[in-house]
This record gives structure tokens, sequence and C-alpha cells, in this order.
């Protein structure tokens, strides 16, 4: 439960912090933190857990976005899903192949969501440099996955109640940082 409760309150310091950076810089240059976090936490934690903790990120999000409620915390759960799937045919703890996985899921992502806001909104209002844009925060989502997975499994690891659960999470680091 403490757990939780901290892996939560990082989540939405996050996403206050991606809220400020947007401010000062162009937001598609920014990374989708709570993207990210939904990513490491499916790597990271038990199945029951991580589904509430991602849950919880997107229903923030959907607060914090202005949009229609519900959308956020859909993908988020989406996203969680699919991480847990795809983690073990694409070994999703090594950085190579998690910055290719968050690339195109990033991308993936930010088309579902202009798909359901031109269903929501009953038009089409597909912008052409979309493409340039998703490109961009794409490939900063990339970059910004794996020190975000690293820093994320130190606080985990930090956090576990058990020596058995340490000693997994240190060996999992040792083995994807060589």
């Amino acid at each position: 439960m403490r757990r939780g409760l901290i892996l939560y309150g990082l989540a939405l310091f996050a996403l206050l912090v991606q809220g400020v950076a947007a401010t000062f810089i162009p937001p598609y240059l920014c990374p989708d933190l709570a993207f990210l976090f939904v990513i490491a936490l499916a790597l990271l934690l038990p199945p029951i857990s991580g589904v509430f903790l991602a849950a919880g990120i997107g229903y923030a999000t959907d607060v914090l976005a202005a949009g229609v409620v519900g959308q956020h915390a859909l993908l988020a759960l989406c996203v969680f899903g699919l991480t847990r799937v795809c983690n073990r045919p694409l070994d999703l703890r090594r950085p190579t192949s998690l910055a290719l996985y968050v690339a195109v899921l990033s991308t993936l992502t930010a088309v579902a969501m202009v798909g359901v806001n031109n269903f929501m909104a009953a038009a089409s209002s597909f912008e052409l440099d979309f493409t340039l844009r998703q490109g961009l925060r794409a490939a900063v989502n990339a970059i910004w996955a794996w020190p975000l997975l690293a820093g994320l499994q130190r606080i985990v690891w930090w956090l576990s109640d058990s020596d058995r659960d340490r000693r997994g999470l240190a060996v999992t680091l040792r083995d994807t940082i060589t």
C-alpha cells in the first residue's frame, strides 16, 4: 500500500513537471511522462497493483487534460496490458528494444487519441504537421524511456518490503545495464 501511494505521488508530480515544462518548450518536445510511467510500472510491478496505478495515472491525466473523461484512463490500461504481454517476447528490459517499443506505441496511442477525438467531435481535424510533431514526440519518449525505467526500478527496489524482491530487482537492473 505504501509503495503504491508513493509511486502514485511520483506519477502526479511527473504530470505537474510535464505541464510546467510544456509552458517553456513546445509540448511535442516534452516526454509523455504518464505514458512512460505506465510502461515502467507494467515492467516493474505485479499485475494487480500495477493495473490500479495505471488506471489512477490515466484518470489523473484525464483530469489535467480537460478532455474526454476516461480516454487517458482507458489508454493507460491498454498500454499497461500490452506492455505486460509484449515484455517477454520483446525483452523490454533492454534499452534498444524498450526505445523502439516506446516509439511505436507512442505513435499508435497518438493516432488512437486523434481517432477518438474525431469520433467524439464528429469531425475530421487531421493537421498536416501531425506526422512531424508525432515523430518528434515518439523520439523524445524513446530517449526518456530507459532513464525513467532505471530510476523507477531503483525506487521500487528501495520501497520493496522483502529481501527476495530486492534481490530480483537488483539482478534485473544489473543484467540490463551490462
